[in-house]
């Protein structure tokens, strides 16, 4: 639950008007699909398996008034269908945004096995069609006729206004020809090659290798855009994400000790940030609108190596570890397509920055003890390091181009969990109980570098220009599981 204030009420009045108010962000999903599968064993050592996977998706965003706090009405403009001189606006109703986002899906995917003594190997084909719509319910209608198109809404500004004149005929929010925003299904196509073999040198030893070959279309977010403040519209450019990566590894296990060892490589091209950024539609007037842009053509390498392993020195006993070390860096300049209508855009260079919200350097170890069966005590420990903020791409140009993101504070999280699972009679009874984040450890899990956002106009790359997220301390929780 957000709230937004604007100013105190001073007085009693029965017609009060909210000035402050409570409102929440509301996401309801809702997803339908099926799976169906086969297998066919052509011979003990050749498998075939496959099927075909479909699905739909609807999500309705919206933001609802829950508290009027006192008042009797809010009188806003938030939504071009509201006229902010004759609407009470009260608890329940929706403002700000209100929109529904619709995904489809079709795919068919293939899997072959081949075992033989030592030696395994597998590829793996799949395919799919993705399609992207969506429908507004609180912009400003759009009336398309056979020669223009036009909003009509409530609004102060230039991009529209309650009624409009053409043709001799005027057209409101009530004329049947003005019907909600809403794009039509953008279907985009994608597919995956995987293949990889292993081989067992003894019953202790192993390696492996994989690589793989992934054409994806790009997520809903960097293909439809609910940010822009008139328009629900696509971006320009949709183009699909183009990976390519290889792996190779070595295993290793025995009776009281077993471990994990690979390296990979991913060359990533087309990658999209978390978020398409938004830029000033004029870029020499700072106090212009920020409209949503998308970046395409910006590539990614991802390198590392990974080790895990497990410890049994006695029976009632377990030590584990992992060890992440990365280096994930963008790779490549790109274009920003502001408009593809008037050719306006802006390049910026990302080369040797690193890939920001993602700690590069990862530590973690569990001791797990059992005093006596059914009794266990767990102590977890996680070490996050090297880890920068995401950067804003119209930051990186000029002096700036190639310039580090901050980079966060590392830091260490501990928990702790203990359970028993006991019976009485025929029931049983599994109780836990889990402190997370044991020593209310302080620490930053996510950054934007120069955030267009923050209420700072310092742009220098640090701890004052970014804005943060701040993970949560210390917290517990215990349950009780019976089972008949």
């Amino acid at each position: 639950t957000w709230m937004l204030l604007l100013k105190p009420i001073r007085y009693f009045n029965p017609n009060w008007i909210s000035n402050v108010i409570l409102f929440s962000n509301v996401n309801n999903h809702f997803w339908y699909g099926f799976l169906s599968t086969m297998r066919y064993n052509f011979s003990d050592r050749l498998t075939f398996s496959g099927g075909i996977d479909g699905r739909y998706y609807r999500g309705d965003h919206y933001r609802k008034i829950d508290d009027l706090l006192g008042g009797n009405y809010y009188a806003s403009d938030f939504g071009a269908r509201v006229d902010p001189l004759n609407t009470k606006l009260v608890e329940g109703d929706r403002i700000l945004f209100d929109n529904s986002g619709f995904v489809r899906m079709g795919g068919v995917f293939g899997l072959l096995e081949y075992k033989r003594n030592k030696f395994s190997t597998f590829l793996n084909v799949s395919t799919s069609i993705q399609g992207y719509s969506a429908e507004d319910y609180i912009r400003a209608k759009i009336v398309t006729l056979p020669d223009t198109s036009f909003l009509v809404g409530f609004s102060n500004t230039e991009y529209y206004s309650d009624s409009v004149y053409h043709n001799d005929k005027v057209y409101t929010l009530d004329s049947p020809e003005a019907q909600n925003q809403r794009i039509d299904w953008i279907n985009l196509f994608g597919f995956t090659i995987k293949t990889g073999a292993a081989y067992n040198i003894n019953d202790n030893h192993n390696v492996f290798f994989n690589t793989g070959y992934l054409s994806r279309p790009q997520k809903f977010i960097n293909v439809i855009t609910t940010r822009d403040r008139s328009k629900l519209k696509p971006f320009d450019l949709t183009d699909n994400e183009l990976v390519r990566a290889v792996e190779l590894g070595y295993g290793f296990k025995s009776r009281i000790f077993s471990a994990n060892l690979n390296g990979y490589y991913t060359n990533w091209e087309n990658k999209p940030v978390d978020s398409p950024p938004s830029v000033l539609e004029d870029p020499t007037d700072p106090e212009s609108d920020r409209i949503p842009v998308n970046i395409l053509g910006i590539n990614a390498l991802h390198k590392g190596i990974e080790l895990d392993f497990a410890f049994k020195p006695i029976q009632n006993l377990s030590i584990e570890g992992i060890a992440s070390i990365g280096d994930w860096e963008w790779t490549s300049a790109a274009t920003v397509v502001i408009s593809v209508e008037d050719e306006s855009s802006f390049d910026f260079d990302a080369e040797g920055v690193k890939v920001g919200d993602a700690a590069q350097l990862q530590l973690g170890g569990l001791v797990r003890y059992e005093p006596i069966k059914g009794l266990y005590f767990k102590l977890k420990s996680s070490y996050f390091g090297n880890n920068y903020a995401n950067f804003q791409p119209e930051d990186l140009k000029g002096d700036n181009a190639r310039r580090q993101s901050w980079k966060m504070p590392n830091y260490m999280l501990v928990s702790a969990h203990a359970g028993y699972t006991f019976n009485i009679g025929k029931i049983r009874l599994a109780a836990r109980a889990n402190v997370i984040n044991l020593f209310d450890t302080v620490y930053i899990s996510d950054a934007r570098n120069n955030d267009q956002y923050s209420s700072s106009q310092l742009k220098d790359f640090d701890a004052a220009s970014a804005t943060v997220y701040f993970g949560q301390g210390r917290r517990w929780n215990t349950s009780l599981q019976i089972s008949f």
